[in-house]
């Protein structure tokens, strides 16, 4: 229970963040926990062949049970459990793309999909079906090893984990940046030194950051973070101070191509001024703040997933 409320936490965050996410969700979960049955399910009635719950007839079974799997040994032998892993494995890619077709043309109200989203959900969905048959692996072995029927314990498990690594994959296509705009001052928290962290004014972090893109419709997660001052006028009698994020769209003409200082157009303040300035343009969680770095949201899921693998090692 504990591990599927963590799921349903970060999916109500994703929503109310990425706008369609919640169309993917259950497509990502399904898939990857019915597989993963699957795999366990096999290995169970496996052990059932050999005898009753806690006996091995298999060195390999009881070596699994006792440690963590070696990698090349669940995925790439020649033994029929690594056969159907590969099997299940790879079945996932043409599954999601289907579903994803599905989506694409029955779904209404969501942002376009373009070929990245597709691609960075495969490969989400291709890491989180690899990680639950890898602990599946373990799993049955090591419950059978503990006179326990794998049938009853392990599935529910593994689904459950699904759900948490599917939920946070998905919703890791984005970085995270501070968003907000100051003029002469008008906004201290967003001025250098930037203390919109240190005062817990949470509004200034957008987790994920999602921004415009050209010609298209919606909003679509963020590559790179940026802050922009820049002043008007001979004599610098106006500063602007912007804190957002954008995304890079492929070509020479984005603004996520490079830092530089000089004059720059910002068509959003007047499109007939150049200013002086400086544009700093960073790939990293919260990097367009000034001094120091935070740890994002995603940096946290990361380490709590990694602690989760860990703990079924030890």
């Amino acid at each position: 229970m504990f591990i599927s409320s963590a799921g349903g936490l970060i999916l109500d965050f994703a929503v109310q963040t990425l706008r369609g996410v919640a169309v993917f969700q259950p497509v990502m979960n399904g898939v990857g926990g019915n597989l993963v049955a699957v795999q366990a399910s096999r290995l169970s009635t496996a052990l059932h062949q050999h005898g009753k719950p806690g006996e091995f007839k298999d060195r390999a079974h009881y070596y699994a049970s006792k440690i963590c799997p070696n990698p090349y040994k669940v995925f790439l032998s020649n033994k029929n459990n690594s056969s159907t892993t590969r099997v299940l494995l790879f079945m996932s890619i043409p599954g999601h793309l289907t579903f994803v077709f599905i989506i694409w043309k029955l779904a209404v109200n969501h942002p376009r999909i373009s070929i990245l989203f597709v691609f960075l959900y495969l490969i989400a969905a291709f890491i989180q079906v690899a990680i639950l048959l890898y602990i599946a692996q373990w799993m049955v072995a090591y419950t059978w090893r503990h006179e326990r029927d794998p049938d009853n314990v392990c599935i529910p498990y593994l689904t459950a984990i699904g759900d948490l690594l599917g939920t946070a994959l998905l919703t890791l296509s984005s970085i995270s940046c501070y968003k907000c705009s100051s003029i002469n001052g008008s906004n201290p928290l967003c001025e250098d030194f930037f203390q919109g962290d240190m005062t817990g004014t949470t509004s200034l972090l957008q987790v994920p950051c999602l921004t415009n893109l050209r010609g298209r419709q919606g909003l679509f997660p963020a590559t790179h973070c940026i802050k922009l001052v820049a002043y008007s006028g001979e004599s610098k009698t106006v500063q602007y101070t912007y804190r957002t994020c954008s995304r890079d769209e492929g070509d020479d003409n984005g603004i996520t191509r490079t830092s530089h200082c000089g004059f720059i157009k910002l068509d959003w303040i007047n499109q007939q001024r150049r200013f002086r300035g400086c544009l700093h343009i960073c790939d990293k969680d919260a990097c367009n703040q000034a001094y120091y770095h935070t740890i994002s949201i995603w940096n946290i899921i990361f380490y709590l997933n990694l602690l989760l693998l860990l703990s079924f090692c030890i």
